[in-house]
C-alpha cells in the first residue's frame, strides 16, 4: 500500500513539471503577409570614399542569406551579403587576384553555392591588348574563386537549372555553359548583319530548354531589335524578335524568365507574358521595369525606372506601392519569401550616388 501511494505521488509531481515546462505550449506558426500588409523600413548601403554604390542584383537563398551586387566607382564594394542582422562587403579580393572587375548577373542554388557574372579587364593572349573578358565568380560558403574567358566577352546574366547545368550571357552574342565539369563557349549570332552594338542582357530556362533576351542598337538611327534566342539540346533557334521601328515594343527589353510553363520579360513600358502563342502586357508601369519576381504565394513584383513598385496577387490586377516612389530612384531587384520581402536600388543624379534597400515584413 505504501509502495501504490509513492507511486501515485510521484507521478503526481511528473505532471506538475510537466505542466510547467514551457515547452508544451503550442508554438505561434509564422503566417505570410499580404504585400499591403508589409510594414517597411528603408536603408541605405554606401562605401568609404566612394562616389557611386549602385547595387543592381538579388538572390537570397532565405531571408538570413541574401546576395546583392553591383557597381562601384572603386572597385571595391560590388557584393554585399545579409546575414540576418546587418549587410555586410563580401571581401572577394581576399580569394581572387584584384583586378578591374565589373558585375552584372546573379545566381544561387543555396547559400554555399552562388555564383556572378561579369567582366574582368585582362590582357588578350593573342594581340596583347587591353580587353574586358567575360568572368563567372563562384562561392562554395567558404572562398570566392574565379573563371575568366580571355577570349568570351562581359557576360550579363548568368542562370542555372542545376549545379550542372549554368548558363551565362553577355555582349557580341557570348554565352558559355557550365556542365558540371567544364564550361564551354560559343557564339548567339545576331539576325541583322548591320553596323549595331549587340548584346545578351539576360537568359532563363529549364532543364531542358534555355532562352536568352538579346538587345542591338542600330548604329546612326536611334532604334532597336530585341530577340529571344532558343536553345533546346544542340538546336539554336531565334523564338521571337522585335523591331520597335516598325511594332514598338512587343516584348520587354531587359530580363527574361520562366515561371512553370510561362515565359516573362520585363523592360519597357513593364511587364510581359508569353502564353498560348502571344505576348500580353501584364501591367504598364509607364517606364523600364529592370525585375520581376514570383513568390512562394505567387505574389508578383515588379519594380523598375522613377521609383516604380508594382504588385499582383493574380497577376492580373495590379497595385503600385506609392510610399517610395521616387523620380530620382531605379529599383533594381526584388526578392520575397511572403514574410520578408526586400527590393533594392540605387539614387540617381544627385551624389553620391548611393543603394536604396527596402525591407518589408
Amino acid at each position: 500500500m505504501k509502495n501504490y501511494v509513492k507511486e501515485i505521488l510521484v507521478l503526481m509531481l511528473f505532471c506538475i513539471l510537466l505542466g510547467c515546462d514551457n515547452s508544451s505550449e503550442p508554438s505561434v506558426e509564422k503566417v505570410p503577409k499580404e504585400p499591403g500588409e508589409l510594414i517597411w523600413k528603408a536603408d541605405t548601403i554606401t562605401y568609404p570614399g566612394s562616389a557611386q554604390v549602385m547595387m543592381e542584383r538579388i538572390w537570397a537563398a532565405d531571408s538570413n542569406n541574401i546576395w546583392i551586387i553591383g557597381h562601384n566607382d572603386r572597385n571595391r564594394g560590388q557584393i554585399f551579403k545579409y546575414d540576418g542582422v546587418s549587410w555586410k562587403e563580401e571581401e572577394i579580393f581576399n580569394d581572387i587576384p584584384v583586378a578591374a572587375v565589373r558585375l552584372y548577373g546573379l545566381w544561387g542554388f543555396d547559400k554555399n553555392n552562388v555564383y556572378v557574372s561579369g567582366g574582368k579587364w585582362v590582357k588578350h593572349p593573342m594581340t596583347g591588348e587591353d580587353k574586358k573578358a567575360g568572368l563567372v565568380l563562384h562561392y562554395d560558403g567558404i572562398k570566392w574563386s574565379e573563371k575568366v574567358f580571355k577570349y568570351s566577352y562581359p557576360l550579363r546574366d548568368i542562370w542555372g537549372s542545376s549545379p550542372e547545368d549554368i548558363w551565362a550571357c553577355g555582349d557580341s552574342g557570348a554565352v558559355v555553359h557550365y556542365d558540371g565539369l567544364k564550361w564551354s563557349e560559343m557564339i548567339l549570332e545576331k539576325p541583322h548583319t548591320g553596323k549595331s552594338e549587340y548584346k545578351l542582357l539576360s537568359v532563363t530556362g529549364n532543364k531542358k530548354e534555355r532562352y536568352f533576351l538579346g538587345l542591338e542598337y542600330l548604329s546612326g538611327t536611334g532604334y532597336e531589335n530585341n530577340y529571344i534566342f532558343k536553345i533546346e539540346g544542340e538546336s539554336v533557334s531565334l523564338f521571337d524578335k522585335c523591331e520597335v521601328l516598325y511594332t514598338g515594343y512587343k516584348f520587354g527589353n531587359r530580363r527574361i524568365s520562366q515561371l512553370g510553363e510561362d515565359l516573362y520579360s520585363c523592360g519597357k513600358n513593364g511587364l510581359y507574358r508569353y502564353k498560348a502563342g502571344g505576348w500580353e502586357n501584364l501591367v504598364n508601369t509607364g517606364s523600364m521595369t529592370f525585375h520581376h519576381y514570383e513568390s512562394p504565394s505567387k505574389t508578383h513584383w515588379a519594380v523598375g525606372y522613377r521609383g516604380s513598385i508594382y504588385y499582383s496577387k493574380s497577376s492580373q490586377s495590379w497595385n503600385q506601392l506609392t510610399q517610395f516612389s521616387d523620380e530620382g530612384v531605379w529599383y533594381r531587384g526584388v526578392w520575397s519569401d511572403d514574410y520578408t520581402t526586400v527590393i533594392i536600388g540605387h539614387t540617381t543624379g544627385q551624389w553620391p550616388q548611393k543603394t536604396i534597400v527596402l525591407t518589408g515584413k
